[in-house]
């Protein structure tokens, strides 16, 4: 099993989950771009950038978190 917060083996594709903790909800969302240092989503038509390193949002509050192989066979 993965850690939640290991971005190092991100493909394009891979769903993550987007973590909003001001409107304590979480979204599915799925890798769009990869760059040495960020990884980009799309949702919604806007674009979120992430650092690779530990998940935050580049100027922002949201986090991502690698989905958990159960909770993936479970969806």
């Amino acid at each position: 099993m993965t850690s939640p917060h290991d971005f190092t083996r991100l493909e394009i594709g891979t769903p993550l989950w987007m973590d909003v903790p001001h409107l304590r909800y979480r979204e599915r969302v799925l890798v769009q771009r990869l760059t040495a240092t960020q990884v980009i989503v799309h949702r919604g038509g806007i674009v979120y950038r992430f650092r690779r390193g530990d998940g935050t949002q580049v100027g922002g509050k949201r986090r991502l978190r690698v989905i958990q192989d159960a909770e993936a066979e479970a969806r």
